[in-house]
């Protein structure tokens, strides 16, 4: 299990509104439609492979968001516990 979320660069120990996914499938699927091709230029481009490369370091995979104080941090569940001290959810 995976979680994907925001945090605040000013205060990492958050992570703000959390998403669950169940595989790298699900997790590549979060990102690429957060980080779509219309409104962002990433280079390197996001892959599966490379996802899943990332996550096998062990650690919290950040993507900062150029131009934002916020950036995606995502790792497997006990990964990102272990980095962050809360979840803030956004209720609609």
């Amino acid at each position: 299990m995976y979680i994907l979320g925001f945090i605040n660069l000013n205060d990492e120990r958050a992570l703000i509104d959390p998403k669950p996914c169940r595989s790298v499938d699900d997790l590549y699927i979060a990102i690429t439609d957060f980080l779509n091709t219309k409104d962002y230029k990433l280079e390197p481009p996001i892959t599966k492979e490379g996802i899943a490369l990332s996550l096998k370091e062990g650690v919290p995979v950040r993507i900062n968001i150029t131009g934002y104080s916020v950036a995606l941090l995502f790792g497997e569940n006990e990964v990102i516990e272990c980095s962050t001290d809360r979840y803030v959810h956004i209720i609609d």
